[in-house]
């Protein structure tokens, strides 16, 4: 998936936190938009890494959809979230990375190092997958407004 689908998701996972009471939080909602584009940080020539380097020369070393691409870091997160609820957002947009990398044919593994099972779905054509949650967005958004 391209980041700007992962912003747009992340921006309607955002929006659902909203909805189902959360509270508008303008941090949180930044929080959730970079950590759903963080975890392609282990992708070199992404923009997430070109933006973030040298430090992803770090990230670089890991496999891409390895163990960055795993739930691993947002089990640790979401711990990390029991303390301070803040993080809660930061696992919340990393989840949402990793649903979105689910759906494409390449998928992710998601208990790895444990296990290296993919799990994925043929899903192809990203713009057309962008522009629908764009309109779910603008469809909750509206919903919230009421």
């Amino acid at each position: 998936m391209k980041g700007r689908t992962h912003l747009s998701f992340g921006l309607f996972v955002f929006l659902l936190t909203v909805y189902f009471g959360y509270g508008f939080s303008l941090i949180g909602l930044i929080l959730i938009l970079i950590f759903s584009i963080v975890p392609d940080i282990d992708k070199f020539g992404s923009k997430i890494s070109k933006k973030l380097f040298p430090f992803s020369l770090i990230f670089n070393l890991f496999k891409h959809r390895g163990v960055i691409h795993s739930l691993l870091i947002p089990s640790v997160l979401l711990i990390v979230g029991i303390f301070y609820h803040i993080v809660n957002y930061c696992a919340l947009g990393w989840v949402s990375h990793l649903v979105l990398d689910g759906l494409t044919p390449s998928g992710v593994m998601p208990f790895y190092p444990l296990f290296k099972q993919k799990l994925r779905f043929i899903f192809k054509g990203d713009l057309i997958f962008f522009w629908g949650i764009n309109l779910g967005n603008v469809i909750l958004g509206m919903v919230l407004v009421l």
